[in-house]
C-alpha cells in the first residue's frame, strides 16, 4: 500500500534532511577538507595512530549511545505533544549517558595504565575522549525525533569550522599528532554544551532528578538497539582497531584514507535514513513511497565509487597512498548495502516494533564478519578488511530484505 505524502510533510522532510545533512555532513565534508593535509603533514604511520585512537573512542561512543539514537528518538516521536513527557524522556536518557560515560573514561585509563601500545601515545588516546564527551552532550537522538534538526545545524557548522581552523593553524608536523584529537573534541564538547543551551531555551526543558522508572523504561526500552548498533563494531570500527594491533599503523592508515571517503557516503545514507525514521513511527502505509528515497541514491554512489575511486586518491592523497583506490573499490558497495537496511531495516522492522529481529540480523552478521576479519587482517592486511566489511553488509543487507519479504508474507492473509 502506498500513501501520498502531503506537501506539508514533504516541507517538514526536506527541513529536517537538511539540518541533518549540515549536521552530519559537516562531520565528514570538513574532515575531507583537513584529511589531505593531515595525510601530508602527519605522514603514513602517524595518521594511522591517530586513527587507531579514534577508532578505540568509537567503542565507547557506542555504549554511551546505547541505543537512543533510535530507541530516544522514537519516545519523543510518539510523545512530542506532552512536554511533562518530553521533559522526563530527555533528563533520563541523559542520565544513563553520563552514567556510561563516566565507566567508560574509568576504562580508558585503565587501557592506557596496563597496555603499552595505549600507553606510549596515552596524550592522543586521552584527547580522543572529548569525541565521545560530545556525543553525549548533543541531544541530536532529542532534535530528531521533535523533527526540529536546524537548532543544533547552526552550532554544529560554527563548531566545525572553528575546528578546521585551528588544524590548519596548529598541525605542522608529526610531533603534533596529539593537538588532532584536541581541537577535534574542543569542537564537539563546545557544540554540546551549545546544544544543551538551546534544549533549555527553546524546548524549556527543566533540569531535575528524572523519575527512577523512567530511566529504567528507557534503559530495558534501548536495549536490543543497543546491541544492534554496538555489534557492528565487531567488524566495522574492528577493522581499523584489529589493524593496528595485527597489522600495522602504515596498514591502519591505508585502510582508514579509504573507509573515510566511503564514510561521506555512507553519512548521506543514514542522514536520508534517520529523517525519514520519525515520520515512518508516525506514518507506518508510507514505506512503498518513501523507500525509494534510500535505495536509489545508495546505487548510485555505489556505481560512483567504483568509477571514481582513481581520481578521488589521486586529487586528496600522495603518491604513499597508492593502495587507497584499491581499497575505494573494494568498500564500494556500502552507501547501497547501507540504503537496503535503512529501508528495510530501520524503517520497516523497528518502526514494527520488530527490534529483536533486527537486533538478531545485525549480532549474528557482525559475529560472523568479526570472525572472518581477524583471517582476512592476517593473511591479507587492509585489503582483507576492506573485503570482509563488505562481505558482511551485504549478508546484513539481504537478511533485512528477506525478514521484511517474510513479514510482508504475513501481513497477507491477515489483510485478506
Amino acid at each position: 500500500m502506498s500513501t501520498a505524502v502531503s506537501s506539508a510533510d514533504k516541507k517538514t522532510l526536506w527541513g529536517n534532511f537538511l539540518s541533518l545533512a549540515s549536521l552530519k555532513g559537516f562531520d565528514y565534508i570538513l574532515p575531507l577538507i583537513t584529511l589531505p593535509y593531515l595525510v601530508r603533514v602527519l605522514g603514513v604511520e602517524h595518521f594511522g595512530i591517530v586513527s587507531f585512537a579514534q577508532s578505540f573512542a568509537q567503542y565507547f561512543i557506542l555504549i554511551t549511545q546505547y541505543g537512543f539514537t533510535l530507541s530516544a528518538t522514537r519516545e519523543i516521536s510518539l510523545n512530542r505533544d506532552d512536554p511533562k513527557k518530553i521533559n522526563e524522556i530527555f533528563l533520563s536518557v541523559m542520565t544513563v549517558k553520563l552514567l556510561l560515560a563516566a565507566v567508560c573514561f574509568l576504562i580508558l585509563l585503565s587501557t592506557i595504565a596496563v597496555f603499552p601500545l595505549f600507553r606510549d601515545y596515552w596524550m592522543v588516546h586521552l584527547f580522543s575522549f572529548g569525541l565521545v564527551m560530545g556525543d553525549v552532550l548533543i541531544p541530536v537522538w532529542f532534535f530528531q525525533g521533535m523533527e526540529r534538526m536546524k537548532f543544533i545545524a547552526y552550532f554544529n557548522i560554527s563548531a566545525k569550522l572553528i575546528f578546521t581552523c585551528l588544524v590548519f593553524l596548529l598541525v605542522r608536523g608529526p610531533e603534533d599528532v596529539m593537538l588532532v584529537p584536541l581541537v577535534n573534541g574542543i569542537g564537539f564538547v563546545s557544540v554540546g554544551l551549545v546544544s544543551l543551551y538551546v534544549v533549555n531555551r527553546y524546548f524549556s526543558i527543566r533540569f531535575f532528578v528524572p523519575p527512577v522508572a523512567m530511566v529504567r523504561h528507557l534503559f530495558v526500552d534501548g536495549w536490543n538497539i543497543f546491541i544492534a548498533n554496538i555489534t557492528p563494531s565487531l567488524y566495522h570500527n574492528s577493522s581499523t582497531f584489529l589493524l593496528g594491533i595485527l597489522a600495522s599503523n602504515t596498514a591502519v592508515g591505508y585502510y582508514t584514507a579509504g573507509a573515510k571517503l566511503i564514510e561521506v557516503g555512507n553519512a548521506f545514507m543514514y542522514i536520508i535514513a534517520r529523517t525519514i525514521y520519525p515520520y515512518m513511527n508516525r506514518n507506518r502505509h508510507a514505506f512503498q513511497t518513501m523507500k525509494k528515497y534510500l535505495l536509489l541514491p545508495g546505487l548510485l554512489m555505489t556505481v560512483a565509487f567504483l568509477l571514481l575511486a582513481d581520481i578521488a586518491v589521486k586529487i586528496l592523497f600522495t603518491d604513499a597512498f597508492g593502495d587507497t583506490a584499491l581499497i575505494l573499490r573494494l568498500l564500494a558497495v556500502s552507501p547501497l548495502t547501507i540504503g537496503v537496511m535503512g529501508a528495510y531495516g530501520s524503517n520497516y522492522l523497528l518502526v514494527h516494533k520488530q527490534d529483536k529481529l533486527y537486533m538478531r540480523i545485525i549480532m549474528y552478521s557482525s559475529l560472523g564478519g568479526l570472525v572472518l576479519l581477524c583471517g582476512g587482517i592476517v593473511f591479507f592486511q587492509h585489503y582483507g578488511a576492506a573485503v570482509t566489511v563488505s562481505i558482511t553488509r551485504i549478508v546484513m543487507a539481504a537478511l533485512c530484505f528477506a525478514a521484511y519479504r517474510r513479514l510482508k508474507a504475513a501481513e497477507a492473509p491477515e489483510a485478506a
